[in-house]
């Protein structure tokens, strides 16, 4: 695959979507953080809650896709002859260690807060370990082929799936709970809607897409990623300053 121009079609759009993904995520963390000042405020202390959860992982994935953005319109172009530059695996490395910190606190704090600490942090624990293992491997040097690379990008999957504990969780919470069935539904979608999202630009799975299709299936793939993220994001944030258990 040819590394993208900077004046191509390709890359213009690739960037703008990014640029508009980061300033969503902004604007949510503003709305989320705004959210806990009031009730800090109101309360009169801060509160480790739900909704501080999910303003660490909005946090964290808006420093995530910053590094990705360095990653992937500056050190590789979207060029994989270049994914393996010990620059762009470096910055890579941080960017994904990052994103799962994020997803790590928001599960651990559903598990806490919501379900009463009944799973015992254990998904936290091992979305925190993928991350962990995933930067240590790749900063340690053992990533010196697309293969390998290919692994590290796979191992992430795995916090993607283990994000579907959280709308079984709020499905569940909402078929029980009356009162709160619209708000964890919300949630619950939200959650997927991102997840998907997130997931359809990694390398097991836009890979193969390119060599059956051509490298121009890569815009309408980054417009479904931008799409089922930005609006995950914002069914989630939405429902996370609505609910209360």
């Amino acid at each position: 695959m040819a590394p993208l121009e900077p004046n191509s079609l390709e890359y213009q759009i690739f960037l703008i979507l990014v640029i508009l993904l980061l300033v969503a995520k902004l604007s949510f963390s503003v709305y989320l953080g705004i959210k806990i000042y009031k009730k800090t405020k109101n309360q009169g202390k801060f509160t480790f809650d739900f909704i501080f959860g999910v303003f660490t992982l909005m946090i964290c994935l808006l420093v995530s896709r910053l590094l990705y953005l360095f990653y992937d319109f500056f050190l590789t172009q979207f060029n994989p002859a270049n994914f393996l530059d010990p620059n762009a695996l470096t910055v890579w490395a941080f960017a994904s260690l990052i994103s799962t910190l994020g997803y790590s606190a928001a599960m651990f704090t559903v598990d806490y807060r919501v379900l009463h600490f009944r799973l015992k942090g254990i998904f936290a624990y091992i979305i925190l370990g993928v991350g962990i293992f995933d930067f240590i491997y790749v900063m340690g040097g053992f990533v010196t082929t697309e293969e390998a690379f290919d692994l590290v990008n796979g191992i992430l999957i795995i916090s993607n799936v283990l994000a579907i504990i959280i709308p079984i969780i709020f499905f569940y919470i909402g078929i029980k709970t009356t009162g709160l069935r619209k708000t964890a539904f919300i949630i619950a979608f939200g959650v997927i809607i991102f997840s998907i999202g997130s997931s359809l630009v990694l390398q097991p799975i836009i890979a193969p897409l390119r060599d059956a299709f051509g490298d121009t299936i890569q815009i309408p793939i980054f417009f479904m990623f931008f799409l089922f993220k930005l609006i995950g994001l914002g069914m989630f944030s939405y429902g996370v300053t609505q609910f209360s258990l």
